[in-house]
């Protein structure tokens, strides 16, 4: 089953469609100077894509953690498990920590993702986290989309 995301969730054209590797230029040493043709213009989108396209997931990927705890379906067939045997043997052995970090960050993560048409990075949002927490999380995505702007316009 693939995956898509609207434009205004990711913002770009490429983002649109089901995000695959075979997007992503292949590496290869080039050595070009001047601006970048139209192509290269496109390919650096894509790059940026599969940037995007990770942020976003580590969001997704916050939100499903939550579900799964929230609901209580970690608990597996026998009605047993915990919440560690499950991270354990569906999350790659993750501790409880990270889990609830992921958990407390996902929020914020979508609605910046959803105000700046761009995922923030992951240090960004747990730096924010606490404020959001005191000052609602659209506000803070908010307040971050307008200072990113504003930084790309001013060149800070």
């Amino acid at each position: 089953m693939s995956t898509t995301f609207d434009d205004k969730t990711l913002g770009r054209r490429d983002r649109a469609r089901a995000f695959v590797p075979e997007l992503i230029p292949e590496p290869q040493d080039l050595q070009r100077t001047g601006p970048l043709d139209a192509k290269e213009q496109q390919q650096l989108e894509r790059i940026h894509a599969a940037r995007d396209h990770h942020q976003a997931a580590k969001w997704m990927r916050g939100k499903a953690l939550d579900a799964a705890f929230r609901r209580c379906l970690y608990r597996g067939e026998d009605g047993q498990r915990t919440r560690q045997q499950y991270l354990d043997a569906e999350w790659d052995g993750i501790s409880e920590s990270a889990a609830y970090r992921e958990i407390g960050e996902w929020p914020l993560a979508q609605a910046i993702t959803d105000a700046y048409e761009r995922p923030a990075p992951d240090s960004h949002v747990r730096a924010l986290v606490h404020v959001a927490e005191q000052q609602g999380h659209e506000a803070v995505a908010h307040w971050y989309a307008e200072l990113r702007r504003h930084g790309q316009q001013t060149g800070h």
